[in-house]
């Protein structure tokens, strides 16, 4: 799904759409049994310049690290991302003497959303999922017995 993310915002356009976690290819190479369904929605406005607000929401399943059983996890995010003419404002605001945003991208007149929405959720997700049950095992405690540790799990 693409769009013009300037005109879209400046235009004060809606998205609203619900997506298969299934869809996001890159997501599924990162994490093991990965699925689900979010609802997104996108809309434009403009405050100092265009802005998409970006809202994901919803519950994934993927599984525990520690367990290896299926742990879910409620995705509730809110962003506001503004949108800069071309690269060198965007560096600009993002990293210049005066940065005054810490997110932002380029207008695009083939803004891909579903690439967009893929890069927040990996950014949303832990690292390594788990359930708040599961106790972490350290590497000292298999050194020392790795049977023991192994009888306790």
């Amino acid at each position: 799904m693409y769009i013009d993310n300037y005109d879209f915002a400046t235009r004060r356009m809606t998205l609203e759409q619900n997506i298969e976690v299934s869809t996001l290819k890159r997501a599924l190479e990162l994490y093991e049994g990965l699925k689900g369904q979010l609802t997104i929605k996108i809309s434009g406005d403009v405050l100092d310049k265009p802005i998409l607000n970006i809202l994901i929401y919803g519950k994934i399943s993927t599984l525990c690290q520690i367990c290896l059983d299926p742990v879910e996890i409620d995705i509730s995010h809110n962003n506001i991302v503004p949108i800069f003419k071309n690269e060198s404002q965007l560096d600009e605001a993002l990293f210049g003497d005066n940065a005054e945003y810490t997110d932002g991208i380029v207008a695009d007149p083939e803004f891909n959303v579903l690439d967009f929405i893929e890069d927040e959720v990996i950014m949303l997700l832990p690292v390594a999922p788990r359930h708040k049950t599961c106790n972490y095992v350290s590497s000292v405690e298999i050194h020392n017995n790795s049977f023991e540790v192994l009888k306790k799990h």
